[in-house]
């Protein structure tokens, strides 16, 4: 059932002194104005809310009516839709408040929303979708199931009979709950999940710690990355691409920030506790002024806060904050900064530019790269796939040498391992000497005869390091034509978000005969077409189809994503991707679509990280690509535009921020 929800907005945000960041503030920091999302009012024995989460447009939180004249108080579900400005009721279903079944520890991502309930008199995890506003049981044991986190397709919770994680993938029902190895004995209320990536610790003395990351699926054990050591507990585990935030101390009274590589970036956040990130941007408790700490790393740092009151459990996405407020018997109030993150990320050249990309998306560094020439597109859109696998960077490379940023990029992220994409003709034997003189690895098992065959190549070995680490195929190939760029270049996130292959073809059938033999060995049969009939012929999606025909014994038709030019297909393909939650809109990357060295190395990154490329023409944001972002905006956490004001110009910046809430 839903019902609307009164608010009351546009409350002006007391700003405290700001707090010590490691840097001083590069710029001032925004004012923020709030809304009360469920609250508001102080009767006796008011309604009280509690622990919210937010991801994109929804705000999901614990509400406990103030008194239940017809049994027991409960606790119900309801989640909050910033966009329409309504409020939907999740777990009660009667639709009374009058269920008598607690339903608490909510998290959301995406239109989906997870909690864990005692409906069946024992604790087991639920979700409802805000698309299809329904709700269906994840588990159903007698064993307690609880502390669900989510993350896009991905279910994770603590199974009290195993004392392990489970983990639950809406992409593979026919799996259903699959125990994650090597969790037996996890602390309590220590996991997270981002993408992927699932977190937790164990305590392996008294207040000393073990934290472990796994990659979902995968055969191979959880690999232990940071360590913690500390009189007391940890509490508050919380993941957001490559960092991790917890809550520590006797006190439980101090956050910490490590990357996935273990390092301590920053210094911890004293007198703080409840901390969440999200891309350099930090909130908690401030146990010494009071309210919630806001810090985005090298440019601002404040304090959100309404005097004496008390603020609590904040949770942030973007440009906004949403946390409890402990008055009115507790209300949620959202803050919104007066600027969205809009950031540009940009070098001097496309060397430079791909080399910034690597900096800011691998901060912490990475233990390989991926490298491919930087005077064609080819190579490097079909490896997009591959770097995801890796976690890797996508830098170019002039065909004889190595440039001096790009050498410096690679130091920087100490990484071990370079796999050159493509033969001599795009990267020639001189580059391997330089790389391998400066103390690397390197691996040129990914070429092949031309640009097709090197696709082919990356498709067959992708499909073959997931099948060794135990992972399932996505049974997914994204086509692309080979000889022109503009249409491939926003496949490329969402292909590698996906662990699905860029398979490049000719305008006109017959099929590349490497790309005829990935179809006939790989179990492809959800074929998607970038661009129209005059960029990839009918008679290719003939061919295409015949194959998905071969492996399944049934006609399945390939899907076309295609519009009136490259920037309404752009548009069509970051629609589709977001529909079908392959990717999510932490990130939108914005590149130029005249051009294709920018949008390379920043749809990479971008497939490492889980969200989609749109493209632009230089001094104007195209009305398609527009449309795209004023329907999506408000799941949009940050724009990143690849590439300088000479290529994507400040008036398009100007108009982006212009349609972001």
């Amino acid at each position: 059932m839903r019902h609307s929800h009164r608010i009351r907005a546009g409350l002006t945000m007391l700003l405290v002194a700001s707090l010590a960041v490691a840097a001083a503030p590069a710029v001032a920091e925004p004012t923020f104005s709030e809304t009360v999302v469920a609250g508001g009012t102080s009767p006796v024995m008011a309604p009280m809310q509690a622990s919210p989460e937010m991801d994109g447009r929804y705000i999901a939180y614990e509400f406990t009516p103030g008194f239940d004249i017809g049994g027991a108080v409960d606790t119900d579900i309801k989640v909050y839709d910033i966009k329409e400005g309504v409020t939907y009721d999740v777990s009660d279903r009667t639709g009374d408040n009058d269920n008598d079944v607690n339903d608490t520890s909510p998290d959301v991502s995406m239109d989906t929303v997870v909690y864990q309930s005692m409906l069946n008199a024992h604790a087991n995890v639920y979700l409802y979708n805000t698309t299809w506003y329904n709700w269906r049981p994840v588990t159903n044991k007698t064993a307690a199931q609880t502390l669900p986190r989510i993350s896009g397709r991905y279910i994770l919770w603590h199974d009290a009979d195993t004392d392990a994680l489970w983990f639950y993938s809406v992409d593979w029902p026919q799996y259903m709950n699959q125990w994650m190895p090597g969790t037996v004995g996890v602390y309590y209320g220590s996991w997270d999940i981002d993408g992927d990536t699932v977190i937790f610790a164990r305590e392996t003395t008294a207040g000393n710690f073990t934290f472990y990351k796994w990659t979902v699926w995968s055969d191979a054990a959880p690999e232990a990355f940071a360590t913690h050591t500390s009189a007391g507990q940890i509490a508050d585990v919380r993941l957001h691409h490559d960092t991790m935030t917890y809550t520590y101390g006797a006190a439980l009274d101090k956050v910490n920030v490590k990357s996935l590589r273990g390092v301590s970036f920053r210094p911890p956040f004293m007198a703080a506790r409840d901390g969440d990130v999200f891309h350099g941007m930090y909130a908690y408790e401030n146990l010494s002024a009071g309210g919630i700490g806001l810090v985005r790393d090298g440019l601002w740092a404040t304090t959100l806060g309404a005097g004496g009151a008390a603020e609590t459990n904040p949770s942030v996405f973007g440009n906004r904050v949403v946390f409890e407020r402990d008055v009115n018997n507790r209300d949620i109030i959202m803050a919104r900064a007066s600027e969205p993150l809009a950031d540009r990320t940009a070098g001097d050249d496309r060397y430079k530019t791909a080399a910034a990309v690597s900096s800011e998306y691998f901060s912490t560094g990475a233990d390989d790269v991926v490298l491919c020439t930087g005077e064609d597109f080819p190579d490097a859109l079909s490896a997009a796939p591959w770097a995801r696998f890796l976690k890797a960077p996508v830098l170019l490379t002039r065909r004889t040498a190595v440039p001096s940023a790009v050498m410096d990029e690679i130091e920087r992220l100490g990484a071990k391992n370079v796999w050159i994409i493509g033969g001599e003709s795009a990267v020639s034997s001189s580059v391997q000497t330089q790389l391998e003189t400066a103390g690397l690895h390197v691996d040129r098992q990914l070429q092949g005869t031309d640009r097709y065959a090197t696709s082919a190549k990356v498709a067959m070995f992708l499909y073959d390091a997931l099948m060794a680490d135990g992972r399932p195929f996505s049974n997914r190939a994204f086509v692309a034509r080979g000889d022109a760029f503009p249409d491939a270049l926003a496949v490329a996130p969402v292909a590698a978000t996906t662990y699905s292959p860029i398979l490049l073809v000719r305008t006109q059938a017959p099929l590349p005969p490497e790309i005829d033999d990935v179809f006939e060995f790989l179990p492809i049969w959800d074929t998607w077409i970038a661009g129209g009939t005059d960029v990839v012929s009918e008679g290719v999606e003939e061919a295409i189809e015949a194959w998905n025909k071969h492996h399944t014994g049934v006609d399945r038709p390939a899907t076309r994503m295609a519009g009136d030019d490259r920037y309404e297909t752009s548009a069509r393909v970051m629609q589709n991707a977001v529909s079908m939650n392959w990717v999510d809109l932490d990130t939108l990357g914005i590149a130029t679509g005249l051009n294709f060295p920018d949008a390379l190395g920043g749809g990479a990154a971008l497939g490492t990280y889980g969200s989609p490329l749109v493209l632009t023409r230089p001094d104007a944001l195209p009305p398609k690509v527009a449309d795209a972002v004023t329907y999506r905006a408000h799941e949009i956490g940050r724009v990143d535009i690849f590439g300088g004001s000479d290529v994507v110009s400040n008036g398009v910046r100007t108009t982006i921020v212009g349609l972001l809430p």
